[in-house]
C-alpha cells in the first residue's frame, strides 16, 4: 500500500489572514492523521507574505498536540539561518514529548537579501553547510548522558527524529548519503 504525506505551506488564500492559514494547516494535518497518511511536513518562509509559517518547530508542536499517528515534521528548517546545537534541543524535545513522530527536514536558502541582513551573524561559526549539517546529525543523534567534561544535547533520548536533507542538487544527495540521512 502505497503511503501518502502531504507538504503544507500555511497558505494565506486571498481574503484570509496568518491566522487562518495556521488554523488551516492543522486542521489539514488532523484530516490526514484521520486518513491514514504517514506525514505532514511545514515549510519556513521569511517575509513572503502569501505564507504564514516562519517557524515549522512551532507550528509542528501546536499540530503534534492535536494529531495521533501522522508523523510531523519541518520541511524545511533552513539551517543557514540557526546554529546546529539549538535545532538539535528543539527536535529532541519534540521526539522526547512524541517519540517516533517527528521529522527534521533540513534546507540551505538562505532568502532574500533583506532575510539575509535581518538574520546575519546567526551562524557565523560554521566554515560550510556540509559540516553545518554534519554538526546538527551529531547533536541529534547523541546517546551519551552529558558529564562535566562533554557537551550534551537535552533532553536525553533514546529514540531520535528522521533527518533528512532537502535538495535537488546532486551535491547535496552525496552529502546526505555520506552522512547516511535521508534525501528528498
Amino acid at each position: 500500500m502505497v503511503k501518502l504525506s502531504v507538504l503544507d505551506y500555511a497558505l494565506i488564500d486571498e481574503g484570509k489572514d496568518a491566522q487562518k492559514a495556521l488554523q488551516d494547516s492543522v486542521t489539514l494535518a488532523k484530516l490526514a492523521d484521520r486518513l491514514g497518511f504517514k506525514r505532514i511536513w511545514f515549510t519556513e518562509h521569511h517575509n513572503v507574505p502569501a505564507f504564514a509559517c516562519s517557524s515549522p518547530e512551532l507550528l509542528m508542536m501546536h499540530t503534534l498536540a492535536q494529531t495521533n499517528h501522522i508523523r510531523v515534521g519541518s520541511g524545511g528548517v533552513m539551517l543557514p539561518h540557526y546554529r546546529p546545537y539549538k535545532i538539535a534541543e528543539h527536535f529532541r524535545m519534540m521526539a522526547a514529548l512524541y517519540p517516533n513522530r517527528i521529522d527534521l527536514g533540513i534546507g540551505n536558502n538562505p532568502g532574500t537579501t533583506m532575510v539575509k541582513q535581518a538574520l546575519d551573524g546567526i551562524n557565523p561559526t560554521y566554515d560550510s553547510y556540509d559540516e553545518s549539517i554534519s554538526l546538527l546529525r551529531d547533536y541529534l543523534t547523541i546517546k551519551d548522558k552529558p558529564s562535566a567534561h562533554t557537551l550534551g544535547v537535552q533532553p536525553h533520548i533514546d529514540h531520535f527524529p528522521e533527518m533528512w536533507l532537502l535538495s535537488s542538487s546532486a551535491t547535496s544527495a552525496k552529502i546526505a548519503a555520506e552522512l547516511g540521512i535521508g534525501f528528498c
